[in-house]
């Protein structure tokens, strides 16, 4: 039973660790028409705008400062969420803090209750915003790195990356993380479909 628990421990920090060179840096990784970043969308507040722009700072700014940046960011997507709870991006960035925090955390059987909370706010975001892209590539990573015990589904999570990519073809986490699963299943035949769709989509800035 222990040896059980701790492979399920081990599996979440995975996925945590897999969710924040993904799912997390989304919105660091606009495409040319969209935004600074791309959760950046019509009636997006200053303190949304910030708290996304603080989750997906954290891999370029020193370790020292990481902490305060989370919190940071975790109290103003709350605050947000508080006063818009019908804002998609809202629970996007309470995602993207909640996983942050996580990560930063390590693995401990207390990542099992920061999981339910990121599905809880990915599916938030997905049922305010059924087509809003950071949030479907976000949920995913979830389903893709998730043990089955804990809800994953890699059928599933590929469905939605490629559903990202079909709403937009040059959103560049879905392609990076749907060419790195094809590459871990080891079916590199249907690579040259992700960079097909890349080169539709344009040069990217």
């Amino acid at each position: 039973m222990r040896a059980s628990r701790q492979i399920v421990v081990t599996r979440i920090g995975a996925m945590v660790l897999a969710l924040s060179s993904a799912a997390l840096l989304a919105p660091a990784r606009a495409t040319a028409a969209a935004a600074p970043f791309y959760s950046d969308g019509e009636g997006t507040t200053p303190e949304i705008r910030e708290s996304i722009e603080l989750c997906a700072a954290i891999d370029v700014r020193p370790p020292h400062q990481h902490a305060a940046m989370i919190e940071r960011g975790l109290a103003l997507a709350e605050a947000a969420a508080a006063r818009r709870p019908d804002d998609a991006r809202a629970h996007f960035a309470l995602f993207c803090h909640v996983a942050r925090k996580t990560e930063r955390a390590g693995l401990s059987t207390a990542a099992l209750s920061a999981v339910a909370r990121m599905r809880e706010e990915l599916d938030r975001a997905l049922e305010l915003e059924p087509l809003y892209l950071d949030a479907l590539v976000g949920k995913a990573m979830l389903l893709i790195k998730l043990p089955w015990l804990l809800g994953g589904d890699e059928d599933r999570g590929e469905e939605l990356l490629r559903q990202a990519i079909a709403l937009d073809a040059g959103f560049t986490p879905a392609r990076e993380r749907l060419a790195a699963f094809l590459a871990d299943e080891g079916r590199t035949d249907e690579m040259p479909e992700v960079r097909l769709a890349r080169h539709a989509a344009g040069p990217e800035a």
